[in-house]
Order: C-alpha cells, then sequence, then structure tokens
C-alpha cells in the first residue's frame, strides 16, 4: 500500500515536470521564432516583452475591474445557469408529453455553436453585465436541461412504479427517486459546463459593447494594434481555461463515482 502511494506521487511529479518541460520548450520555440525574424516582430513580440507587458498590465487597477468582471460573469452564469437548467429539467421531464414538446427546442439551441447565442441575447438585452450573465446561463442551462431531462426518462421504470406503490408525493418522487438516480449524469453535465461558462463569458466580452472584460482587453489591443497586451490578456485567458479545466477534474475525481474504476 506504502508503495502504491509512492508510485502515484511519483508519478504526479513526473506529470508536472512533462508540463513544465512542454511551457519551456513553447517559450524557447516562441523566442527563436522572434530571434530569426521568421514572423514580423510587430505581429508576433517575444515571450520577455509580452511577460514584462503582463505584470504591468496586473498592476492596475483598471485590469482587475477587467478580471472581476469576468470571473463574475463566468460564475454568477455558471451557478444560475445549472440551478435553472436543474429545476426546468426536472419539471419538464415528469410529463412525458411535455417533454416530447419541448425536446426539439432544447436540442435545437443545446447543438447550436454557444456563442451564436451571445450576439442574440445581447440584442433584446442590451449591453453590460446582466447580458453577459444571461448569455452564459442559458448555455449552461441548455446543457443541464438536456441532461437531466433524458436521465429522468432513461430511469428505469421498476423504479417510477415504487412512486405508485408508496403512494409518494411529486415532491418526494424527485427527492427520494429521481435525483439520486441522475446525480452522476448531471454532475458529467456540470463538470462540461466549467469550461464552456468561461469560453461564453470571454465571448461576451469580446462580442457585447462592454466597459470591462477580459475579452475586452483583447478586443481593444487589436483595435490598436498593440499586440504585446494582447498576447499578455490572451496568456491570462489561457490560465484561467487551464484552472477551469482543472476545477472540471476535480469535480469529476471527487464526486463522479465510477472514475477511475
Amino acid at each position: 500500500m506504502i508503495q502504491s502511494k509512492k508510485f502515484l506521487k511519483m508519478t504526479n511529479k513526473t506529470k508536472v515536470l512533462y508540463s513544465i518541460l512542454g511551457v519551456l520548450s513553447v517559450l524557447i520555440l516562441w523566442s527563436g521564432v522572434v530571434m530569426f525574424k521568421l514572423v514580423n516582430p510587430i505581429l508576433l513580440p517575444s515571450p520577455k516583452r509580452v511577460i514584462q507587458e503582463l505584470m504591468s498590465l496586473v498592476r492596475t487597477n483598471e485590469f482587475w475591474l477587467d478580471f472581476g468582471n469576468t470571473i463574475m460573469t463566468w460564475f454568477l452564469g455558471l451557478v444560475i445557469g445549472i440551478l435553472f437548467g436543474v429545476v426546468v429539467g426536472v419539471l419538464l421531464a415528469l410529463n412525458e408529453k411535455i417533454w416530447f414538446i419541448f425536446e426539439p427546442i432544447i436540442e435545437f439551441f443545446r447543438t447550436l455553436p454557444s456563442i451564436i447565442l451571445v450576439p442574440l441575447i445581447s440584442l433584446f438585452m442590451g449591453v453590460g453585465l446582466d447580458s453577459k450573465v444571461l448569455s452564459v446561463s442559458v448555455v449552461v442551462a441548455v446543457t443541464i436541461i438536456s441532461t437531466v431531462g433524458i436521465a429522468i426518462r432513461s430511469i428505469n421504470t421498476n423504479y417510477k412504479k415504487l412512486k405508485s406503490a408508496w403512494k409518494l408525493t411529486t415532491y418526494e418522487t424527485i427527492k427520494n427517486i429521481y435525483l439520486p438516480e441522475i446525480s452522476s449524469h448531471l454532475l458529467i453535465a456540470i463538470k462540461a459546463s466549467i469550461p464552456l461558462a468561461l469560453i461564453v463569458a470571454i465571448a461576451a466580452d469580446m462580442l457585447i459593447a462592454t466597459d470591462n472584460g477580459l475579452g475586452k482587453i483583447i478586443t481593444d489591443s487589436m483595435a490598436v494594434f498593440n499586440a504585446t497586451r494582447m498576447y499578455a490578456a490572451i496568456l491570462i485567458v489561457g490560465v484561467l481555461g487551464y484552472l477551469a479545466a482543472k476545477l472540471s477534474e476535480l469535480v469529476e475525481n471527487k464526486f463522479i463515482h465510477w472514475k477511475g474504476k
């Protein structure tokens, strides 16, 4: 048992070392491309200049307003989308006829590229944080509704018969039968929604005329051809995306019971 833990620990250290090696390889390649002028330096500044710009950027109050705005859009949109999606998904799936009425509409929006919904929502909601949060919420909610609805419809009929045998109310049926049965499916949908919500939040910053957001830094920098600041902002977004992926992985490892079995 001790040897297994040591092996696992060594494996994790090895993964970290390989990850660092990968990052260093990209930086060396990037520096080489700039040094030998394979790409116009105006279009691709050196890693040193980008990191210096990043350090300069994070020292400004404006950056933290942009950063906080994007994080708030991501978090609020994710939470609202999950809660709304679970409630609506369960309510629609309780009645087979109602579910099949709405299923084509849900699947239509679920299969649309998520970014397409951003300008559509801003058309009705206008600009600002509300519009961005709603964009994220809708994309997440559609994913959750589809997953919850399909999971409930696929529950073993023997479990559903318990409702009549035990004379359960609708609330008791949802609490004691449906929610335990769909929990694994729901967690997988939440895992997928975490990075998806960040993608939509950044896209909303870029596509909606807003005062704050990391996506706005990218579009503003591109508009004035400030490639160094644009790459610095992209690096920050990339780190956030990496953290979102790790958060999804944490959800998977901690709550999805068959992971690794």
